[in-house]
């Protein structure tokens, strides 16, 4: 996954854009594993958004503290869509 690939997510009347990465999502994921989920999805949200979504986001936390784990849900669901997987019996 080397190409980049921008995720654009429309919040309310706010358009947020973000730039994920492989080893951001590995961290993402590996954080939450061990428990840390708020700090791992914010982290994720900041380290991927543009320097203009940064701004928005900031903003949007004042009035709403889980803006970046409902945000972050959002982006790494359509960064790592969920496979259909059956187990062949």
């Amino acid at each position: 996954m080397n190409e980049k690939k921008v995720i654009t997510l429309t919040v309310g009347d706010k358009e947020l854009k973000f730039e994920p990465t492989e080893t951001a999502y590995n961290d993402c994921a590996n954080s939450t594993a061990q428990g840390d989920v708020a700090a791992a999805y914010h982290n994720f949200v900041f380290e991927t958004a543009t320097e203009e979504t940064k701004k928005v986001l900031r903003e949007m936390l004042k009035g709403n503290p889980g803006t970046t784990m409902q945000v972050g849900a959002a982006v790494t669901q359509e960064y790592a869509p969920k496979l259909d997987i059956k187990v062949k019996k």
